[in-house]
């Protein structure tokens, strides 16, 4: 009899054993999966920090080309406003706006909102007017139709805003400096538009 039972206990404890080696095999199997995740998840939030920057600051470089044919030969000749910023201001501070816009495009773009497609549509929409101003402005010398083109761009950023403070605040306070800079270039070509 107690013979017995000291086998049924050898073999309990047998299995108990194999069950904790179990256990401890699928909790390291569990964490080296999770940690696979979170490589591959850090993997695709990097690629889509750098394609928001590439999309951002090489459309506005692209952008900028076009700025090159009118900027040396029919934008000197213009009579601008006394608080026209030095021609070296304008690359810097775009550059920075890019960047900025970029960091808010990512911050949107890679979490998983349920409802970010209309913010995703509303910022590129405002790219897109502010990619081909410079065309309109430098490329056709046409400063009317460039301020129309400004006036949408300021309501869709206002817009992009109001979606991206609703989803993620930091998103929509990375674009304040952009609205304030692009007010101030209202103002920039308004006043081209009306005295030339």
């Amino acid at each position: 009899m107690g013979d017995a039972r000291a086998v049924k206990n050898k073999i309990l404890n047998h299995f108990r054993y194999i069950r904790k080696v179990d256990i401890n095999r699928q909790k390291r199997t569990e964490k080296s999966t999770e940690l696979e995740f979170r490589k591959r998840s850090n993997m695709r939030s990097y690629s889509k920090l750098i394609a928001s920057l590439l999309i951002c600051i090489g459309g506005g470089w692209l952008s900028g080309l076009a700025t090159n044919a009118g900027l040396n030969t029919w934008y000197p000749h213009l009579i601008k406003a006394t608080l026209t910023p030095p021609s070296i201001a304008f690359p810097i501070v775009w550059t920075i706006l890019y960047f900025l816009m970029g960091l808010s495009l990512y911050l949107i773009w890679s979490r998983p909102f349920t409802k970010k497609t209309p913010a995703l549509f509303f910022f590129f929409l405002q790219l897109f007017f502010n990619f081909i101003w410079s065309f309109i402005f430098f490329y056709c010398e046409n400063p009317g139709l460039a301020l129309i083109d400004l006036t949408f761009l300021w309501f869709s950023i206002v817009w992009t805003m109001v979606l991206f403070f609703r989803l993620e605040k930091s998103a929509g306070y990375l674009l304040v400096p952009y609205l304030a800079w692009v007010s101030f270039a209202f103002y920039l070509n308004y006043f081209i538009w009306m005295n030339n």
